[in-house]
């Protein structure tokens, strides 16, 4: 919802400038390109432009391309078939982030998280009970 919310924000302020920029150069393609977290909101926003070729002065849906380097997953498998002939993903085959369900990933998060913060509590836990130094000067 945030990187549609973000795709959508970016299409309205600059939709003149890409309007303008196909009017003027009618044989180029409109390329967006991102990595990780940017490559999410590029892929949307290919979606977005797609969606509303009318506001980029009717541009053919052939003209719109998206490459997206590690994405994150912004759209359900539905819209990825939908969108196929327009984002193109690249992803590492060792990177298992992008190809994991949300729920798979929520719980590896709770795995990194909860060591994380017993590993913070454990290195604070000598400071939280420590009686106040004096220094007596002789």
């Amino acid at each position: 919802n945030g990187l549609l919310k973000a795709a959508e924000w970016l299409f309205d302020a600059e939709c003149d400038v890409l309007r303008d920029l196909l009017e003027r150069n009618p044989g180029y393609t409109l390329t967006f390109a991102g990595h990780s977290l940017g490559s999410g909101v590029v892929a949307m926003l290919a979606l977005v432009a797609v969606h509303n070729r009318d506001r980029l002065g009717g541009v053919e849906r052939k003209r719109v391309r998206c490459f997206a380097m590690a994405p994150a997953r912004c759209m359900s498998l539905n819209l990825a078939v939908r969108y196929a002939d327009v984002i193109n993903s690249v992803i590492l085959q060792d990177d298992f982030l992008p190809r994991t369900d949300t729920p798979l990933e929520d719980v590896f998060k709770s795995l990194v998280w909860v060591p994380d913060v017993v590993l913070c509590i454990q290195l604070a836990m000598p400071f939280m009970w420590k009686v106040p130094y004096r220094h007596v000067y002789t």
